[in-house]
């Protein structure tokens, strides 16, 4: 929102309608920016809310997922090793920083 000048308005009794519905009329246009701000504010809200928890969901996910293939690949290498299999595991770790 921005704000234009600062204007002094001096009613007497030959201008006092006219001037009462300029007024008027500019507070109506402040009320309704400030509606409009209010708005996109509170859309601004809503979508920061559904992008912590859509990106919380998605890294709760990936945990899941990994830990599911870790889990996976220990039972493959006992399953080889019990078959004597002679099996190593090397794991790399990669994080990537978004911050």
């Amino acid at each position: 929102m921005t704000t234009g000048k600062t204007t002094d308005v001096t009613i007497n009794d030959d201008n006092a309608s006219s001037k009462t519905n300029e007024v008027l009329s500019d507070l109506n246009k402040q009320d309704q920016a400030v509606k409009d701000a209010t708005a996109k504010q509170q859309a601004n809200d809503q979508a920061y809310q559904t992008a912590t928890t859509e990106q919380t969901d998605a890294t709760k996910q990936g945990q899941a997922d990994l830990d599911k293939s870790t889990s996976d690949l220990d039972k493959t290498v006992d399953d080889a090793k019990q078959a004597g299999i002679d099996v190593s595991v090397e794991a790399k770790s990669r994080r990537t920083n978004f911050g």
